[in-house]
Order: structure tokens, then C-alpha cells, then sequence
């Protein structure tokens, strides 16, 4: 009778297994019968086992597990194998995959069991396994999901108040975790302060990951630590300066570690930073320096803006590949703006961090000119703006430079008066802020002090005579005439005078003289020296009469007037008189007192300009 029971029990079971739509039944709460157990979550797999309670005995159950064939595909279900304890034999029933069959759920699978022996199946004093589910994990990107359990079926001959009418949705267990994603999307390793940083992807469901990392030579991964937490970023402070290392990284959460992993890895080779940068103001450009990294191929150079708030703009590169250890940025930089740069080094397969900085408040350099002029050089430089002062700074040819002088912020020239005469001169300028100093560009030029010539009629001509300039080998003297613009060299002599005899009387010249010391010219006086030429007039007598003493000399070409002078004995000329008109050629001189002796000259003049002297005719006046 047993057996036929037990035969019964298993059709219906299997009908119960195959069909489409399940008998409605009130649900039972099934808990107290079953107990699952998850096992490991490994290799995107994971297992669970359904226990059968101790409490209870068991002629046959069918079993569901509910899931979302999005997340888990079913890989096998199947029964454990029971021990039966009077030794009868038994018939289990393997799983089978249904949509629609629980409550119109669209995925299921569900393991039937049945029994068969003498006696119903006393489980005995701890729980025993029943059936067996394994799911595995699909798709890159995993949320959490749930498996449901459910009795659909339970027959107990001997303890009929358990049993669970077919088509039931009883509730055994609910299981919600994270499938890992596996491998773990590396991102990148690169080097930074302290040490190698490697990165990585969050896996959905990680609750830590396992860091390894294989060294240049190395032939396999080596454990590096283990994370617990969401990190994604990991330092390793155990590296050497231009040496090669591989990271990779698996993920784990509470049911295990992937195993499935990045084989080939992320990889850098680690280099120092430069230790020192130093930063320094070149004429319009800045020059950085830093400390050489061993191994590293060459640098890149980058640049940022320290604003006046103190935040900073973004890097800008300015240099992609320099092999020294220094570089000169000579792009547009402006007064008054504090710069920032830093240095990275590169060599095969990997770069330094960059987290040591050169900082400079850059004042541009003036342009600086310099000339020779009659009073000394005249220094010259374009405006910097900010500008508090300018130094102005001197060096003779093969010298080194010396301070010449500090001057207001407002101007842009000085005259060296002090220059040193007959050589090469350098010059340089450089600006001051209130915040900074920046450099100096220099201005060559070469120096020999310019004759001051000065004019006067002689009987011969327009003389010429200046004073003698030191180291001078010859003069060249310079004339224009009349209404001209551009002047004319007339002469190059190696005396210190010049007596231009080629002129006309009543005609205006001027004249300039440069100095020539065999390799370069001095400045010359650009207005000159200017004069009209007067014929020195010629007195012809000089009488007593009782109106006084009357002086005569010949007309004089070209003249606007005349001046007398006398004097008495051995004493100093006096002028007597000066008049206008070419046509008076005499002058009676009313203040002679009888008895002394007077002695007369006479000039002609033009404007400013006066002829030589006449010659001297003395007279004594009788009357």
C-alpha cells in the first residue's frame, strides 16, 4: 500500500512539475520546513542548498526558485542525495526550468523530490540537505538582486498537518545580494607623490578588492594589500626611481572574489619628481631650473597664473620635451603677475608627478638704447608698467656693471655725464614694482667724448677751436651755409682748430666737429655753432679836434653796425659805442679830455655775430 501511495505521490508531483497552470491554494507559510544556505559567490557563480528541518518528515516536496533572468541564468538543480533509514529505495526527480508557472511569474526553476520506501522520511537530529540550485551571474553591469524560495508542494503520510496543497506558493526563504562584475575595469597607474597611484572602476556590488602588482623582471602577480570599502585608488609607497610596475586588481564582496581578472594590467614606470625648481627673470622671459631625475629621457615644463586672490589658473604646458635641466620661457609674460611652474620627467613608459613648484612675480625688462651726445650718453628705455623706479647700471667693455644712478619710476631716460671717455659702454636698466625686481637687457655703445667748438671771425676767416678731446686722433669738421639743412664736411684735420677760409662776408654759417679716435666717431653738437662772417674793419685815423677826437675805418661788407672801444694807456678796452646803419663809417668821441691819450679799435657786427678787431690807432686829444 506503501508503494502505491508513493507512486501516486510521484505522478502527481510530476504533473504537478509540467504543468502550465497551477491549482489556486491558500499560501502556507513554509518556513519552519525548509532552511536555504547560500554558499560562495565564485567565478560569477553562487549555489544554494535547501535544507529539510529536523522537525519534520517528508514523502515528497517540489521546490522554486524565483530569479530575474537578467542578472542569473540557472546552470543545474537537482536533488541531494537523502539517506533513507530503513534502506528503502527512493525516486528524486531533476530540475525543471518553467516561465509562467508560479503566480504567472515569467522565470522559475523548480526541483521536484519524491520518496519512496516503507515509512515516510524522518529527517532525524539535524537538519539534511534536499535540493540544490546554482545560478551564475550574466551581463557587465550587475545591481542587486533577489532569489526567491517557495514550496509549491509538501506530503507527509505520518504528519499530515504539515502537508501543502499542489499549486501553493509557500515561503521558504528570500535571498538579496550583489553579483560582482569581473574583471575590475582598470583606469590608469601613474606616479605621485610618495609612490605609485593605480585606479580603477567601481564594480558594482565590491566590497573591497585585492590589489597586485608585478615588478619590472617579475614573471607573475604578487598579493600587494587588500581594501576593505568603496576605495578605488590605491599608493604604493614601496617603488624605486625608474623602474617599471604592473597593477592589477580584483574585486570581492561578502560571498567571495572574482577570479577573472586583468591579466595584462595597467603599467607606469615610476620617476622622482624634480626635487628642487628654481625660477629666475631673464630679459622678457623666465628662466626655470630644476634638479635632474635620474633615468628620465627629458621634462616637460608647465605654467599656471597665482592670482591675486591666491586661487590658481589651470597648467598650461610651455615646454613638451626638454633634455636639460633648465628652459627659458619666452612667451608673452605680463608685469605685475606672480607665476607658478612645475616640472614633470619622462622616460619609457611613465612620468613623474608634479608637486614641486618654482613661484616668480614677473616685471618685464625694459628695452634699453643708448647714444653718445655732447654732454655725455644718454640712456634710454621703454616704460614698464608698475614701475616704482629703475636702476640704471654701467660696464666698460671686459669690466663688470656698476650702479650709475636710481631714478623715479616716471622716467625713461638719463644722461651719464660721468662716462668714461674714448671706450665701449654697456648699459642696463632695471625695473622695480612694489612687489618685485625684474631684469636687465643692455645697450651698447662706444664713447668718446664730442668737442663743444665754438666760433669767431679772424682776418683769415671763421675759426673754429675746442677743446682737446683725450684719445681723439683726428676731427672732422662740419659746416652749413646760408639757408642749408644738411651739413657738409669740410674738413679732417689733428689740431684742435680750424680756420675756414672759404667764406663770404655777411653770409651765416654754422659749425659742428665730431671726434674720430680710429674705430668710431663721437657725438656731435646737432645745432653747432653758429655766425656771419664779418671782414675785420680796417681804422684808418683817429684826430683831435676841439669836438673831441674823431675815429675813421673803411665800410665793411655785409655789416649791420659798428662798436668802438678805447682805452687809456696800458688799461683795459671799454666800448664807447655801437650803432646800427653800413653807411656811418666814423665816430666822434666827445668825452676825450685834453692832454691823455686814447687808442681806438673797432668791430663790425651782424645779429649776434661781431667781425674781429680793427686795427689800434691811438691819439691824444689837444683841445
Amino acid at each position: 500500500m506503501k508503494k502505491s501511495l508513493s507512486l501516486v505521490l510521484c505522478i502527481a508531483m510530476l504533473l504537478s512539475m509540467f504543468s502550465v497552470v497551477g491549482v489556486a491554494a491558500e499560501a502556507v507559510d513554509a518556513t519552519t520546513l525548509f532552511t536555504v544556505s547560500a554558499g560562495d559567490f565564485k567565478n560569477d557563480k553562487i549555489t544554494y542548498t535547501v535544507y529539510l528541518n529536523k522537525e519534520v518528515t517528508l514523502s515528497g516536496a517540489v521546490i522554486h526558485a524565483k530569479f530575474n533572468k537578467a542578472d542569473l541564468k540557472p546552470v543545474s538543480a537537482g536533488s541531494v542525495k537523502l539517506t533513507d533509514p530503513d534502506g528503502d529505495k527512493y525516486d528524486s526527480v531533476s530540475g525543471v526550468y518553467e516561465s509562467g508557472y508560479v503566480d504567472g511569474t515569467t522565470d522559475c526553476y523548480a526541483v521536484g523530490y519524491v520518496y519512496s520506501g516503507e515509512t515516510d522520511y524522518k529527517v532525524g537530529s539535524k537538519n539534511k540537505a534536499f535540493v540544490q540550485f546554482t545560478f551564475q551571474a550574466i551581463g557587465k553591469v550587475r545591481p542587486e538582486t533577489t532569489v526567491e524560495f517557495y514550496c509549491y508542494e509538501f506530503s507527509s503520510v505520518n504528519t499530515p498537518a504539515n502537508n501543502i496543497a499542489n499549486g501553493s506558493k509557500a515561503p521558504v526563504a528570500e535571498h538579496t545580494f550583489h553579483t560582482l562584475c569581473g574583471p575590475t575595469v582598470l583606469e590608469k597607474a601613474e606616479s605621485v607623490k610618495g609612490g605609485v597611484e593605480v585606479t580603477w572602476n567601481a564594480t558594482v556590488g565590491a566590497t573591497g578588492y585585492r590589489v597586485y602588482r608585478k615588478a619590472e623582471g617579475a614573471s607573475s602577480y604578487s598579493k600587494l594589500v587588500d581594501i576593505e570599502g568603496l576605495e578605488t585608488s590605491y599608493v604604493d609607497e614601496n617603488v624605486e626611481n625608474g623602474k617599471k610596475y604592473t597593477y592589477t586588481v580584483k574585486p570581492k564582496n561578502e560571498w567571495g572574489m572574482v577570479a577573472e581578472y586583468d591579466k595584462d594590467g595597467v603599467s607606469t614606470r615610476f620617476f622622482n619628481a624634480p626635487a628642487k625648481i628654481t625660477t629666475a627673470i631673464k630679459p622678457n622671459a623666465v628662466n626655470v631650473s630644476w634638479s635632474k631625475v635620474d633615468g628620465a629621457d627629458y621634462y616637460r615644463v608647465y605654467r599656471r597664473v597665482i592670482k591675486e586672490d591666491g586661487t590658481k589658473s589651470g597648467w598650461t604646458i610651455v615646454a613638451k620635451k626638454v633634455t636639460a635641466c633648465s628652459y627659458t620661457d619666452e612667451s608673452k609674460l605680463e608685469t605685475g603677475v606672480k607665476y607658478e611652474y612645475t616640472v614633470r620627467a619622462y622616460g619609457d613608459g611613465g612620468y613623474s608627478a608634479t608637486y614641486v613648484y618654482g613661484n616668480i612675480n614677473y616685471v618685464e625688462t625694459p628695452k634699453v638704447t643708448a647714444k653718445s651726445t655732447t654732454s655725455g650718453v644718454k640712456v634710454s628705455w621703454t616704460a614698464v608698467d608698475g614701475a616704482v623706479k629703475y636702476k640704471i647700471y654701467r660696464k666698460v667693455s671686459g669690466g663688470s656693471y656698476v650702479t650709475v644712478t636710481t631714478v623715479d619710476g616716471s622716467k625713461t631716460s638719463y644722461v651719464d655725464k660721468n662716462a668714461t671717455n674714448n671706450k665701449k659702454l654697456y648699459y642696463a636698466v632695471r625695473a622695480y614694482t612694489e612687489d618685485a625686481s625684474g631684469s636687465t637687457k643692455g645697450g651698447a655703445v662706444n664713447y668718446l667724448k664730442a668737442p663743444n667748438a665754438s666760433v669767431k671771425n679772424t682776418s683769415s676767416g671763421v675759426k673754429l677751436s675746442w677743446s682737446k678731446i683725450s684719445g681723439a686722433k683726428k676731427y672732422v669738421v662740419y659746416r652749413k651755409a646760408g639757408s642749408a639743412t644738411s651739413w657738409t664736411k669740410i674738413a679732417t684735420i689733428t689740431t684742435n682748430s680750424y680756420v675756414d677760409k672759404n667764406v663770404k662776408a655777411g653770409t651765416k654759417y654754422t659749425y659742428t666737429v665730431k671726434a674720430y679716435n680710429g674705430s668710431f666717431y663721437s657725438a656731435y653738437d646737432t645745432k653747432g655753432d653758429t655766425i656771419y662772417f664779418l671782414k675785420t674793419p680796417s681804422v684808418s685815423s683817429a684826430t683831435s679836434s676841439k669836438t673831441g677826437i674823431t675815429v675813421k675805418w673803411g665800410k665793411v661788407s655785409g655789416a649791420s653796425g659798428y662798436i668802438v672801444e678805447r682805452k687809456t694807456g696800458s688799461g683795459e678796452y671799454e666800448r664807447i659805442a655801437k650803432f646800427s646803419g653800413n653807411t656811418k663809417v666814423s665816430y666822434a668821441d666827445k668825452t676825450a679830455e685834453k692832454g691823455k691819450t686814447y687808442t681806438y679799435r673797432v668791430y663790425a657786427y651782424k645779429s649776434s655775430s661781431k667781425s674781429a678787431a680793427s686795427n689800434a690807432v691811438s691819439c691824444k686829444d689837444k683841445y
